[in-house]
């Protein structure tokens, strides 16, 4: 059942991954790209919480839960304490009311989580995705590589070069 669960997980945050982009595209000019990153951190996170719960009530109830105190969030405090708070509300719910751990083992688990999803090592994934993605240019076709080609002289660097050559030029 785990695997389930994971591939669950896997599935959410790809269709959240594709949905960020319209998403921010549709409410980044009336709340700024911040407030709706941070508005996409709640919602995001109480329907992953909803998906990956064991139970359909239980997630509902759950997810529910995270919304109110997300939006709570997102409506009194900064946009980055919105995604970071939202950040704990996942690990909070999923271990607190989902899933069943000894406390210290769910701290340390949730802990190394948000730390790894926020380290430097995410950030290079992140960048890699990019260009991972911008390669797929060369997979397209119908692109030749240009030909090197000899730029003429900037017209100002040449009237800039003759000007200066009349005025140290010595009068007669």
């Amino acid at each position: 059942m785990p695997r389930h669960r994971f591939a669950r997980s896997l599935a959410f945050g790809a269709v959240a991954a594709l949905a960020i982009v319209p998403f921010l595209l549709t409410f980044g000019p009336a709340l700024g790209s911040a407030g709706a990153l941070a508005l996409s951190s709640v919602l995001s996170t109480s329907g992953y919480l909803a998906v990956v719960a064991p139970g359909h009530a239980r997630g509902l109830r759950v997810g529910f839960l995270a919304l109110v105190m997300g939006m709570v969030l997102f409506w009194s405090a900064s946009p980055s304490t919105t995604v970071l708070g939202s950040a704990a509300i996942l690990a909070v719910m999923r271990s607190g009311f989902l899933y069943r751990s000894r406390p210290g083992r769910a701290l340390l688990v949730e802990a190394s989580l948000l730390f790894a999803g926020s380290s430097v090592s995410s950030v290079a994934l992140a960048v890699w995705g990019f260009f991972l993605v911008e390669s797929l240019f060369f997979l397209v076709g119908g692109t030749a590589a240009r030909p090197e080609e000899e730029f003429a002289e900037d017209p100002f660097d040449r009237a800039r070069r003759e000007a200066v050559r009349l005025m140290e030029e010595a009068p007669m």
